[in-house]
């Protein structure tokens, strides 16, 4: 599987070691999910009520026409799907 970067908003999380962030999916929509602070790479931790542009690290699982099918790095064993999502292949970079 190859690792990639994919650009998220970051919201402060519930507890202070942990972001709530959003990816935009391939139809549109957002999917949500929590991360360890630790796996969120962000220029400056948001304040409550703010967000900051970040990004995550993903495992690439499938690549079908435009789209890309892509697992959250430290989502393995959520008991939701928050972990897969579908975003536009073009939209994926490789990680520096």
């Amino acid at each position: 599987m190859a690792e990639l970067l994919v650009q998220c908003s970051v919201a402060p999380g519930v507890f202070s070691t942990e972001f709530l962030i959003s990816i935009k999916r391939a139809d549109g929509s957002l999917s949500f999910t929590y991360l360890d602070s630790n796996l969120v790479q962000v220029k400056r931790t948001p304040a409550r009520g703010e967000k900051e542009e970040g990004k995550v690290a993903v495992d690439l699982l499938a690549v079908k026409g435009e789209n890309a099918t892509i697992r959250l790095r430290g989502t393995d064993g959520m008991f939701e799907s928050a972990g897969l999502i579908v975003r536009k292949s073009s939209l994926l970079r490789g990680k520096a």
